[in-house]
């Protein structure tokens, strides 16, 4: 998760977010853990894991559908390129190095 929002910020703000990012995560790892038995104790092990199940599916199909494809592109092309929703899946256009940079990564799949 974290590597892959730190990839779309400038890299002015890379270092900061990633501290961010990683305290979030640690903060709600302990929650969750602290959590769990009263959770659980309140409804119950399958209804709690069957929300978790949803949670999950629901970050699949926005990661699918709605986060663009970074492999092959420099961190430098990544953070001056544009986001672009047109047909099919959202993709990155612009960047200094290599033209429009979408196109860049096209062979590796």
């Amino acid at each position: 998760m974290g590597l892959y929002a730190i990839e779309m910020l400038p890299t002015k703000l890379r270092s900061t977010s990633m501290g961010a990012a990683t305290s979030i995560t640690r903060f709600v790892s302990f929650l969750s853990a602290f959590e769990f038995p009263y959770i659980t104790h309140s409804l119950g092990k399958l209804v709690f894991f069957e929300i978790l199940l949803v949670l999950m599916v629901v970050a699949l199909v926005f990661t699918v559908f709605f986060t663009p494809e970074t492999r092959g592109l420099s961190l430098e092309q990544i953070a001056t390129s544009r986001y672009v929703v047109g047909r099919g899946r959202p993709r990155l256009v612009g960047g200094k190095e290599g033209g429009d940079g979408a196109d860049d990564h096209s062979s590796t799949r």
